[in-house]
Order: C-alpha cells, then sequence, then structure tokens
C-alpha cells in the first residue's frame, strides 16, 4: 500500500543530503503524530463528553503542560511532512505533466494545513486550564468553551482526512500509469484512501490510514533512495 516511485532527483545534477533522505521525513512525521495522538489521547483526561465531566475535570486538573507537549510534536511533524512532500512533488512532476501532478502537492498541503489547525483547535483552549491561572474563573464557562472548539477541531481534521485520502489517490493513479506499481497495489492504495475519505466524513481515526500510507511509502523511498547512493 505505501509503495511509491523511486525518490525523484533532478536531472543533470547529484542529489544533496537533504535531497536524498527528504523520503524518510514520511516516517518521521509519522512517529511524532502517533506520538502526539498517545499524549492527547491518553495523557489528556477530560472525562467523558458531558459538559458536567469536562466541568469536574477542569475545576481541577493542569493540562497546560501536555497541550504544549502535544502541540510541539504536531508542529515537529508537519514540518518533517512537507520536507517529504516536497520530494512527493518532485517525482509527481517528474513522471507526469498532467493534473495529477498538480493534486497531489496540493491535496498533500491541505492535509498538513487541516491537521495542524485542527490539533491546534483541539488543545489551545487547555492552555487556559492550569491551577494558577484557573483560580477565581467559571471552570464550566471554560468546559464550554472547550467543547465548542474540540467540534471544530475534530471537523478540521476531518478535512485532512479526506484531502490526504486524494493525495494517496493522486500518487497510486501516477505509479500505477507509469508502471511503478502494480495494477493490485495501486488498486489497493485507491481503495484505502476512499475509506479515508468516507470514513473521514463521519469520523476522525480513519484520518489515521493517511499516516499509515505516508509511513509504508516513506519506507520503501527511503530504501530506494539508499540503494542509489
Amino acid at each position: 500500500m505505501g509503495a511509491l516511485a523511486s525518490p525523484a532527483v533532478p536531472s543533470g545534477a547529484a542529489a544533496s543530503r537533504v535531497e536524498r533522505w527528504a523520503p524518510a521525513a514520511g516516517l518521521v512525521f509519522a512517529g511524532l503524530f502517533v506520538a502526539a495522538a498517545i499524549v492527547a489521547v491518553a495523557g489528556i483526561d477530560t472525562g467523558t463528553d458531558k459538559l458536567l465531566s469536562v466541568t469536574s475535570h477542569f475545576a481541577h486538573d493542569d493540562y497546560q503542560g501536555k497541550a504544549g507537549l502535544v502541540l510541539v510534536l504536531v508542529a515537529a511533524s508537519s514540518l518533517a511532512f512537507l520536507w517529504y512532500l516536497a520530494d512527493l512533488a518532485a517525482w509527481a512532476r517528474a513522471a507526469t505533466s498532467g493534473m495529477l501532478a498538480s493534486l497531489v502537492p496540493i491535496s498533500g498541503a491541505v492535509f498538513i494545513l487541516a491537521l495542524v489547525v485542527g490539533c491546534g483547535t483541539f488543545v489551545a483552549p487547555l492552555f487556559g486550564i492550569g491551577h494558577t491561572e484557573l483560580l477565581g474563573a467559571d471552570p464550566k464557562t471554560e468546559a464550554t468553551v472547550f467543547q465548542m472548539l474540540s467540534s471544530v477541531g475534530w471537523g478540521v481534521m476531518g478535512v485532512a482526512g479526506v484531502s490526504g485520502g486524494m493525495m494517496m489517490i493522486g500518487s497510486a493513479l501516477i505509479a500505477g500509469r507509469t508502471g511503478e506499481l502494480s495494477r493490485l497495489v495501486a488498486a489497493g492504495v485507491v481503495v484505502a484512501a476512499v475509506i479515508a475519505i468516507v470514513g473521514s466524513i463521519v469520523a476522525v481515526f480513519p484520518m489515521l490510514l493517511v499516516v499509515l500510507w505516508v509511513a509504508l511509502s516513506s519506507i520503501r523511498r527511503t530504501r530506494m533512495a539508499m540503494r542509489r547512493t
């Protein structure tokens, strides 16, 4: 599912070290994002999604440190993804001059932008939930704001899943047309992308298929880059 073309190398010039290791940045992105997700899901406990439960937690818990860690991990993962996307976009332009060559970088850019904005919207209210800052504040008001913004954040991350699925489809179609992927593997990527797109409309977790695809394609492209050196 993660197989793609060999890493793009400009014609007439040897690839720099930055270019040679760009495919590996996808694996770095996946690792950092998974770490951020683990911290967010397991480390930031706001109780149930009921207002009274969130209010109870906000009355005595401190969320600032873990919220900051999530943002740092997401920011670092986004930089790694942009590095990976630059190589993927160069490969797409080298493989075809059609619409798909534009679809890959555009959908990839929308994916990472929506991912960062969605995560940021979700954790931003938590920076105001600290023991010192909350003294004199109304936990119910803070909890209400959190619920409203987290709903928006989940929606934006759904956009990330849809755009990430489009990136997968564009990459698979290019690789299939050029013979760099078998028709069976390319079809498998497209099916996984459709699941990510449709699933992300109603939930967030199908977006993880995009993260998995990036990781798998990064591993293969990195191996191919190492063979070229």
